[in-house]
């Protein structure tokens, strides 16, 4: 994957930097069939994702989450965090954030997904994802 940041957003592409598959690829259906979202340099399609989100009105939630305190090591870990999804609850909002650079094409699950969540206008409070519940980290 390359990743073009450009402030407040990343442009990202998929790209094959082999102009054939790997042997091992064609031998391997399998292994075909994860090769295959990787296009050459000339044919790649650029896709858009935004840091703290594409909508003005949720940006200024995701900024302020992503400054929680327990979040401090994902801050340092992650080198393309995006903002993946705001949800507004009736206590507060959540804001979780992912590390670009793991989007895998064909994989199952996108690691590394941590957030934070406000209750009650309360500080913000560090999660991590734990496949649909979201743990307390902090």
């Amino acid at each position: 994957m390359v990743i073009a940041d450009e402030g407040d957003r990343y442009r990202y592409a998929n790209v094959r930097l082999s102009p054939e598959p790997a042997l091992l690829a064609r031998l391997s259906p399998w292994i075909a069939a994860l090769g295959a979202p990787y296009a050459q340099p000339q044919d790649v399609r650029w896709d858009v994702a935004f840091k703290f989100g594409p909508e003005a009105a949720n940006r200024e939630i995701a900024e302020a989450a992503w400054q929680a305190p327990g979040l401090a090591f994902f801050r340092w870990f992650a080198e393309a965090p995006l903002t993946v999804e705001i949800t507004h609850r009736p206590a507060g909002p959540c804001v979780w954030f992912q590390d670009l650079r793991f989007l895998t094409p064909g994989r199952e699950a996108w690691p590394f997904r941590y957030g934070a969540c406000r209750r009650d206008g309360g500080p913000w409070r560090a999660f991590g994802w734990n496949g649909g519940e979201p743990l307390a980290i902090d």
